[in-house]
């Protein structure tokens, strides 16, 4: 690839666009590779699942591999290479020199996922150093669901408040409400911080309320939004005696996979919503779901309820768009214009899941 590379350059005086990606394409590396497109001579687009960038807990060997697939999609859209190389070629044996950027590590999903962006940075500046484009075209942050974004700010926010506690009703791995390294309270380890409360909504309902009267530390409790109704009496209590109990209620629409109608929340949120004294916070889209934890932990007087996603939303851009802070208001302006035909009210995730590039301007 290399040498194919200075020959379109030096030889050729052709302008190289390069878009990296892991493979399983979609419709964003399918922009990015348009917009290569119509910008340079020649569009390489590199298809390789990179091992560094995995932690010890997550599964390299699961990643979603479908080079045929691919290929043919790449076919389709036009693109002149497709550069796949194995992990010896880009990590021979005795590889060590890697490539950190300093404080990009420390927040968020860096926090949560150590040696992750040293992994992504070293590859990228291994594949620039290979492909030597003109031109490198990079997406946003991949959209996620928000149960996956409040994970990770729930891991990233936990090694500074010790008496944030909690667990889930028997649905941990899905609504992301483990604190890693956190161990599993049981009647032996009263210093752990994961408690599995299993598959009885309204006993969690019941025991968070007693840790908030307990004082000293912020409880939360986690499972499908459809099974808020078990747990309602707990939440009406908490509500009436104003203690700050924390609920992460996910899979917040009809979007919620395989389960069916039997799952899928319809006249749930409007009757939490209904609960006098209960703080309902349905985030837009990931970065809305930080300021979404800020508030539930800041929050002094009756429980909140966190409403997030299954299915992925978008990341809306907050240097185009109005900061997430504004949810503290409870609602803000994302985008105007000076005459606007029509005012477009979007709430919660259904602002995540497709806001238009141009919003402001149509």
């Amino acid at each position: 690839m290399m040498s194919l590379a200075r020959k379109l350059r030096r030889e050729e005086n052709r302008t190289i666009g390069f878009v990296p990606t892991m493979g399983a394409l979609h419709d964003g590396h399918l922009s990015l590779i348009h917009e290569a497109r119509a910008l340079c001579d020649v569009v390489v687009v590199s298809v390789f699942v990179n091992p560094a960038q995995f932690g010890p807990t997550e599964d390299f060997n699961a990643y979603p591999r479908d080079l045929t697939r691919d290929a043919e999609l790449l076919a389709e859209y036009n693109v002149d290479y497709v550069f796949a190389p194995t992990v010896e070629e880009i990590y021979p044996v005795g590889f060590s020199a890697y490539v950190t950027v300093e404080g990009l590590a420390d927040n968020l999903e860096g926090a949560a996922r150590p040696g992750h962006f040293r992994g992504v940075t070293t590859v990228v500046a291994i594949l620039l150093n290979v492909v030597r484009p003109n031109f490198a075209f990079f997406g946003q942050k991949d959209a996620q669901a928000t149960r996956a974004a409040s994970g990770k700010v729930l891991n990233a926010i936990a090694p500074n408040l010790p008496e944030l506690i909690g667990g889930s009703a028997d649905l941990t791995g899905s609504n992301n409400t483990e604190i890693k390294s956190g161990g599993a309270f049981s009647a032996t380890t009263h210093g752990a911080r994961n408690f599995h409360f299993g598959i009885r909504e309204h006993a969690m309902g019941a025991a968070l309320n007693g840790i908030a009267l307990h004082r000293g530390f912020i409880p939360f409790g986690g499972t499908f939004l459809i099974f808020s109704d078990y747990m309602r009496p707990s939440i009406r209590l908490a509500a009436l005696t104003h203690l700050k109990p924390i609920y992460v209620f996910t899979h917040d629409s009809i979007g919620l996979g395989e389960d069916g109608p039997t799952h899928q929340p319809i006249e749930q949120l409007a009757a939490l919503r209904a609960i006098p004294n209960l703080t309902v916070i349905r985030p837009s889209d990931p970065t809305e779901v930080v300021e979404a934890w800020r508030a539930a932990i800041l929050h002094k007087n009756g429980p909140v309820a966190l409403v997030l996603t299954r299915q992925k939303v978008a990341v809306v851009d907050r240097e185009r768009y109005a900061a997430a802070a504004g949810l503290h208001k409870g609602g803000y302006v994302l985008a105007s214009a000076e005459q606007p035909d029509i005012v477009f009210p979007a709430i919660d995730t259904f602002l995540g899941g497709g806001w238009p590039k141009d919003a402001a301007t149509k």
